[in-house]
């Protein structure tokens, strides 16, 4: 069992929360801050599964998109009015949202935004402004973003390129207020745009962060001290991390992290202010490193959650509970189904 580093806390066991699952499970959270799954399930259809405030997961999944042809991995945001939003990519190239209708409440029907030629899973974050950002790359091989527009009653911008990326762009809002979206180049450089003002969606230039980034997907994430980390895989197949210097304005130099990974790591700030960051091994296990201390650059040494996830490689997802607690997620390679982690009190 890997040991955790939160006083007070250890971990569970894995729970099967089924599904048949067609992607790894993203997670979202109520307003009330109960946390909930969302995924591509039967029928090629979004399909979300929360905790009831009995503390259990006893609902079930509940379908809340329209489609039959979804594809890849959802995104996930909440808004500044509280209400949940779900974009997902169709077999048409189309870039389709949800949104709650009511606080904590249930789902509009889908919307079909600008955002066309979408290739892939996309990523949502909220601006300093509040405003909701979808990136996504294009079948032509460039990222581009979308955002809401102010008083528009929910409507979006026209996309906007970011340039070429190799990969699946992600992205994290930094202690000042900007944006940081996560670029690869083909070349195996990986770079970063920041906004230039709060808010503004106008993006600086391109950043060289880190080299040898192999072609999957980065991880951003804001750390307890407002700065971006963002973690990767190496073209040797090893973790790799880089994180902003606290004027977040520049980068400090890029560090291995982890040996053997397979797929795209993951993030999620602990109830002490740690980064715990999830990985698959190349053995199919999942296994969890934690932040030495807040805003350090350095991780403890690795423990392993146990049991098998298998090949091919899911995503290895970790979020938070309303009280602190980390859960840890995945979708079980041969049956499909969602399975969990949870901390525990000790």
């Amino acid at each position: 069992m890997p040991t955790s580093t939160t006083p007070g806390t250890g971990w569970g066991e894995w729970s099967n929360l089924e599904g048949q699952l067609f992607c790894a499970p993203v997670p979202r959270h109520q307003a009330d801050g109960r946390l909930a799954l969302v995924a591509v399930g039967p029928r090629a259809g979004i399909i979300t599964r929360e905790i009831l405030r009995d503390g259990t997961w006893d609902g079930g999944w509940t379908r809340i998109s329209d489609t039959s042809d979804a594809l890849s991995r959802p995104a996930t945001l909440r808004d500044d009015d509280g209400l949940g939003h779900v974009f997902f990519n169709t077999g048409g190239g189309t870039l389709y949202g949800v949104r709650q209708t009511a606080v904590n409440g249930g789902w509009s029907g889908q919307f079909a935004t600008p955002a066309t030629g979408v290739k892939g899973p996309p990523f949502a974050v909220r601006a300093a402004n509040g405003g909701v950002h979808v990136f996504y790359r294009g079948t032509d091989g460039d990222a581009y973003v979308i955002r809401q527009l102010p008083d528009s009653g929910g409507g979006y911008s026209d996309p906007v390129g970011l340039g070429p990326s190799a990969t699946f762009p992600s992205a994290a809002l930094d202690g000042s207020g900007r944006l940081v979206v996560v670029l690869h180049h083909a070349d195996g450089r990986l770079c970063v745009r920041q906004e230039v003002a709060p808010g503004t969606g106008d993006y600086g230039g391109h950043v060289t962060v880190g080299t040898a980034a192999e072609t999957v997907e980065a991880f951003a994430v804001t750390d307890a001290r407002g700065q971006v980390h963002v973690f990767y895989r190496s073209t040797g197949g090893e973790l790799w991390g880089v994180a902003q210097d606290p004027a977040y304005r520049g980068w400090d130099e890029p560090r291995r992290l982890a040996g053997a990974i397979v797929a795209r790591p993951t993030a999620c700030l602990g109830q002490d202010g740690r980064l715990n960051v999830v990985v698959q091994g190349d053995d199919d296990s999942a296994r969890i490193g934690v932040q030495t201390a807040p805003g350090s650059h350095d991780y403890g040494a690795w423990s392993g959650f146990g049991g098998s996830i298998g090949s091919p490689a899911p995503v290895v997802t970790i979020a938070a509970h309303q009280d602190g607690r980390l859960v840890a997620a995945h979708q079980a390679a041969r049956t499909r189904n969602a399975w969990i982690r949870e901390q525990t009190w000790t």
